[in-house]
């Protein structure tokens, strides 16, 4: 589904990168969800997590463009690397963040899940913030330009409305009633 969807986005200019940004900004909405433990039916966030793990194959289609075709097997195999290592090492991290409180009856308490998953969600959003910030600072300087624009128009607008009259605006004739 994914493939597909990425192929005809493609087809009408635009890049596996957005549909990865939007597939990691659904998958952190999701998880927000579980974690503020929301009133929302728990399946949903769920299937919505389900559905988005497969969205790392993006990842390779966008790593695949920004190299040369013959360095693009070795650069997605660096990313292989990198999916399998960060996977132990976020798992591992959220284990060790747990243990930081007292098991209770064999459980960790709630709260030790949610702080984890906490951090691991505030990296996500930092990563994703990194990963747009090409996008946002071209949209930003977009938006600035349109406002320079109309603050240009209104400006013109103003002298226009304002523009200085010498002498009578209507000529008075001698021979009118007033």
């Amino acid at each position: 589904l994914l493939g597909t969807i990425a192929d005809r986005l493609r087809r009408r200019g635009i890049g596996a990168e957005v549909l990865l940004a939007v597939v990691a900004v659904l998958f952190i909405s999701a998880q927000l969800v579980i974690l503020l433990r929301l009133p929302i039916p728990p399946l949903l966030p769920w299937m919505l997590v389900a559905m988005v793990g497969a969205a790392t194959v993006l990842s390779y289609a966008v790593v695949a463009e920004y190299f040369p075709t013959s360095l693009a097997a070795r650069a997605n195999g660096a990313l292989n690397l990198l999916h399998f290592a960060w996977a132990f090492l976020v798992q591992s991290g959220i284990g060790v963040i747990v243990a930081l409180w007292p098991a209770e009856s064999g459980h960790y308490p709630l709260a030790a899940y949610q702080v984890a998953f906490g951090i691991s969600v505030g990296f996500q959003l930092i990563t994703l913030l990194w990963f747009g910030w090409p996008w946002l600072r071209e949209f930003g300087r977009a938006f600035l330009a349109a406002l320079e624009r109309t603050q240009q128009s209104r400006e013109e607008e103003m002298a226009f409305a304002f523009a200085s009259v010498e002498g009578p605006i209507v000529d008075s004739h001698k021979e009118a009633d007033w």
